[in-house]
């Protein structure tokens, strides 16, 4: 499923058929993966060709003179220099869709470089259907980074896709939403004094969770809090059980436009109802485990939950939209009540 946030299209704005910029991007959509579909999606019928831009976390050490580094234009560790070897100027890749007795059809992959550093893959696909072509080309993009880290030993990952018609018109983009520049106050920095030293794991492993470019890495940590938010919760009130005006406010799956395209069955729930039968189920365990016996393959031996499949499925970014906003308020009523009754 497609995580579209309602009135998440207002800030995207066509520079060019071929070129989309970001603005006024509030808080709530920062940090996530959404998609975006643009004019006449579902109309045109192909062929499409689709962008893979590439990344690397470890950009933010890079420190080379040599070559001018914009991450939007993508990036990665690996030099390539498109008239050396005209071989890689244009890959021909055969493919059956959607399974194996599908008729034989043919694709081509170019491989695009920016100073000699590899920062694209784009692939055109004759398929009708965008959600079809997208399907293709991300198994055979994943396909080939996934041989190119086990050969090269460097990281490499995608940073966006992009999905446009053979002229190069813009039809759909899956687009990692930037965090922008926020004011910082005096109580920002002198509240650390007030935060008793049980609930510091947690706002580091929050910390954790909002850094993490990688959703399933995000939701790990989230989910570790919450572990530990229980355990403190129950520590708590075996220390307040003598105190009758004592009344722990309930967190509560809001009803929003997010939460009734996702988790409809679950608004009005307590968050405990959500992290023990959604999140856990759906994905901790599949997250955390690789195993025939753990129910972490479908029927044809495919992992469940592909990391890099996180670009295309939205449902894990659905998932800690959640709960970045449920467990931020779930730390702060601790640490309320904590100094309220001197429980430090």
């Amino acid at each position: 499923m497609k995580y579209s946030p309602l009135g998440i299209k207002d800030h995207f704005k066509k520079v060019d058929d071929r070129t989309v910029g970001i603005s006024d991007l509030p808080l709530k959509f920062q940090g996530s993966t959404v998609t975006i579909d643009f004019d006449d999606v579902g109309t045109y019928k192909g062929p499409f060709v689709v962008k893979c831009f590439l990344a690397s976390e470890f950009l933010i050490y890079f420190n080379d003179t040599e070559h001018h580094v914009n991450p939007w234009e993508g990036f990665s560790h690996l030099l390539f220099h498109e008239h050396c070897d005209h071989r890689l100027n244009e890959i021909s890749f055969e493919y059956r869709y959607p399974d194996v007795n599908a008729d034989l059809h043919q694709a081509t992959v170019e491989l695009k470089s920016i100073e000699g550093l590899l920062r694209s893959i784009v692939m055109t696909i004759p398929e009708d259907n965008i959600d079809s072509a997208l399907d293709i080309a991300h198994k055979t993009f994943i396909g080939i980074l996934d041989a190119i880290c086990l050969r090269k030993r460097i990281p490499i990952q995608i940073q966006r896709i992009e999905v446009l018609t053979k002229k190069g018109r813009m039809q759909r983009s899956y687009t990692t939403m930037p965090y922008t520049p926020v004011e910082l106050d005096v109580d920002d920095i002198i509240t650390v004094n007030y935060i008793p030293q049980v609930l510091r794991p947690c706002l580091t492993l929050y910390r954790e969770a909002i850094n993490s470019c990688n959703p399933y890495y995000r939701l790990l940590c989230l989910f570790r809090i919450s572990e530990r938010l229980r355990e403190i919760q129950n520590e708590n009130v075996m220390k307040l059980k003598q105190d009758l005006s004592f009344k722990r406010p309930s967190i509560t799956i809001p009803d929003n436009d997010l939460t009734r395209i996702f988790f409809k069955r679950f608004i009005g729930k307590s968050l405990n109802n959500f992290l023990e039968n959604h999140v856990k189920t759906e994905y901790r365990n599949n997250i955390s485990h690789l195993g025939l016996r753990k129910g972490s393959f479908d029927a044809y031996g495919n992992m469940k939950l592909p990391p890099a499949d996180n670009k295309i499925n939205s449902s894990v970014e659905a998932t800690n939209a959640v709960l970045i906003d449920a467990i931020n308020v779930a730390i702060k009523e601790e640490i309320t009540i904590m100094k309220k009754y001197n429980l430090a």
